[in-house]
């Protein structure tokens, strides 16, 4: 039982997130529909008609979800996730890099044509993570050139391996020992690097001086990297039955505590000194409280045993602890001290 709507809910929270509604109702000891009213705030109903904890709705692909929130006609669902969308940025905070993903090739091509002048088609094969441009497109433009070529290398030759985060090296053959040798030849390859840097700066530039295009590639650039939201614990709800008058959480413990008891899998990549044993401690405690684990175990190195049991009965002097000490783990006494494992209620 709980006086707690937000414990209820997590309680009565299946491994995905969905509630019982029914059951918090009976943990809560109140009608359905007093309950859902009750959980408001602490769940979300979706478009599917499900009853989901808040912290497993608001987050993951927002936009996704307010997308069908809205085609379901779910106005509050909108506005919750709404407020926790990240926010968009624009022009100012993107650096659009030549071989980025989120770029549409329609773009590269458009930036081709006007300033190298050429009519090449460009296209991305996402399965080789490579960029293609065809041969037949290339231009005799001499400012083009002049601009962002060299005697030794075309424009769009430069522009093709900037696609493909590449650098220029640009060869001699030399005759030597009887044969023809390629030697590297430092100055004509310093002289096209510099060019494709001209290339990559001009694009960076270029992409936004068309408004039209740039709401387009911002729009695809927030869709694609501004629209998750990673889920976060929230502890203020939790109470924290039995715990010592003298042992006071703080904020980022308790959401620790709320995230062990929310998801299967938690690390506590706190520095030293932060808590993480009490953390540890009370989150087994509420998991076995919640009924969410029956027979929480921990597990620590061997020297820390007794400090951390000293913790475990100091945050919790009536709390019912099983210490496999060096005793209990002695040859003739793991049989007994499984068997309590098994038939003691720890």
């Amino acid at each position: 039982r709980t006086d707690s709507p937000a414990e209820a809910a997590r309680m009565a929270a299946a491994p995905g997130g969905v509630v019982n509604v029914a059951r918090a109702a009976e943990l809560l000891d109140m009608g359905e529909a007093e309950a859902a009213h009750a959980l408001a705030g602490h769940t979300f109903v979706d478009p599917a008609g499900r009853t989901v904890l808040a912290a497993d709705y608001l987050s993951g692909n927002i936009r996704g979800k307010i997308e069908a929130a809205e085609r379901a006609g779910l106005a509050a669902n909108v506005a919750a996730l709404t407020e926790v969308l990240p926010e968009q940025v624009g022009p100012m905070e993107i650096i659009p890099q030549l071989g980025a993903t989120w770029i549409d090739p329609a773009h590269v091509e458009a930036f081709a044509k006007s300033e190298l002048k050429t009519s090449a088609t460009i296209t991305r094969i996402p399965s080789l993570g490579v960029w293609e441009v065809d041969s037949g497109g290339y231009s005799n433009d001499v400012t083009a050139q002049t601009t962002y070529g060299t005697p030794d290398i075309l424009p769009i030759r430069l522009l093709e391996l900037a696609l493909n985060g590449a650098a220029p090296v640009i060869y001699d053959e030399v005759w030597e020992d009887g044969r023809t040798r390629k030697v590297k030849n430092a100055g004509k390859t310093v002289a096209a690097e510099e060019k494709q840097n001209a290339i990559r700066d001009r694009f960076e530039t270029w992409l936004w001086e068309d408004k039209d295009r740039a709401d387009e590639v911002c729009a695809e650039f927030n869709r694609r990297f501004r629209s998750h939201c990673p889920r976060t614990g929230d502890g203020s709800h939790l109470t924290f039955p039995g715990l010592s008058d003298g042992v006071a959480l703080w904020d980022h413990q308790k959401d620790a505590v709320d995230r062990i008891i929310s998801d299967r899998r938690t690390i506590l990549h706190h520095c030293v000194g932060a808590g993480k044993t009490l953390e540890i401690l009370v989150g087994a405690m509420k998991l076995k409280q919640l009924g969410l684990a029956q027979k929480p175990l921990i597990a620590v190195p061997n020297h820390l045993l007794e400090q951390i049991a000293r913790e475990a009965r100091t945050a919790y002097p009536t709390g019912r602890f099983l210490i496999a000490g060096r005793e209990e783990m002695a040859k003739d006494q793991k049989r007994l001290f499984a068997a309590r494992c098994a038939t003691g209620d720890w």
